[in-house]
């Protein structure tokens, strides 16, 4: 999944880093309440992905506002952590 950053930089240019800060915690809320209705079969699975979408798009803006550089980072470090953990040696 690519996405389009002109899109992404003009939305966080017309409304502002704090809104979308603000829309992120939003949509990670709704993605909580998908999941837990999907647990307790009240949405169909479609709606978690939707909300996974929303969230993804959001998570990538955030990337934007805090930086790339120091998100990659430690998501190699917890994958590489995350690793460690699945496959060490017993």
């Amino acid at each position: 999944m690519e996405f389009n950053r002109k899109i992404l930089a003009d939305a966080i240019a017309t409304f502002g880093e704090q809104k979308q800060i603000d829309v992120a915690l939003e949509e990670l809320g709704e993605l909580i309440s998908a999941i837990i209705k999907f647990r307790r079969d009240r949405v169909e699975r479609a709606a978690v992905q939707e909300e996974i979408a929303d969230v993804m798009i959001m998570c990538e803006q955030l990337r934007m506002i805090f930086g790339d550089y120091g998100t990659d980072y430690y998501c190699d470090y917890k994958m590489h952590r995350l690793a460690e953990h699945l496959y060490k040696k017993a």
